[in-house]
């Protein structure tokens, strides 16, 4: 039982070298810039778009009804986001 225990440790070791060697550090180094960047996204249009929206529509819908001072509120949500995230952009 233990010899089975140290070749199936073996084997898995020898594969995460090989995956390691077939991967170089350059091409790892640019999945890793990738992932980053697609996370640092995410965490940008989370915190300038989807929580300011769920915050907005609590508000909104606490009287039953939509008015047209609220749409503007919307309005001005979405712009300020959209211009948020450009400018996360261009930082890029």
């Amino acid at each position: 039982m233990k010899n089975l225990s140290n070749a199936i440790v073996g084997t898995i070791g020898s594969f995460i070298s090989a995956v390691g060697i077939a991967v170089s550090s350059e091409q790892l180094d640019h999945i890793v810039s990738i992932i980053c960047a697609v996370i640092g996204l995410l965490i940008t249009a989370t915190t300038c778009l989807i929580i300011p929206l769920i915050k907005w529509y609590k508000n909104a819908r606490k009287d039953g009804k939509i008015d047209e001072e609220e749409l503007d509120d919307l309005s001005h949500i979405l712009q300020d986001g959209k211009n948020e995230i450009d400018k996360h952009n261009q930082d890029k």
